[in-house]
């Protein structure tokens, strides 16, 4: 059997199955799915490499998704507030990414002018 489907149907079905740090294929969950237990510890290399792509092709951005969290990196380095000319930022609540610690004006604003460097390049925080 196909071991990312095994790994789908063994996860659905309620079992947990991961890896410990020894490299070894742990199975755990309710006795009535020792079957499917024993179906998943049959493919144990199958499987093993199955949780080991699946764990390297896991991003920060899936991480914040999952979680409905925002990753906030802070405003680039010597970003100046629009409104009244502070330089120190912390992460804002609501909708937004960071906020100055003055005047609370959050950051970015659509890209206004005022939040331009010198060059005229617009800042972005990514996320």
């Amino acid at each position: 059997m196909d071991p990312l489907v095994l790994l789908r149907d063994a996860r659905a079905a309620g079992l947990a199955v991961t890896a410990d740090d020894d490299g070894q294929l742990v199975v755990r969950g309710p006795l009535r799915l020792a079957a499917l237990a024993e179906a998943v510890l049959a493919e144990k290399a199958a499987v093993l490499a199955a949780l080991r792509a699946e764990a390297a092709a896991i991003t920060v951005a899936d991480v914040a998704a999952i979680f409905g969290a925002r990753v906030i990196r802070g405003a680039p380095p010597g970003l100046r507030c629009g409104v009244c000319g502070g330089g120190d930022w912390r992460p804002a609540a609501g909708g937004s990414w960071v906020e100055c610690r003055s005047c609370a004006a959050q950051y970015p604003p659509r890209a206004a002018p005022e939040w331009r460097d010198a060059a005229g390049v617009d800042y972005a925080v990514l996320c």
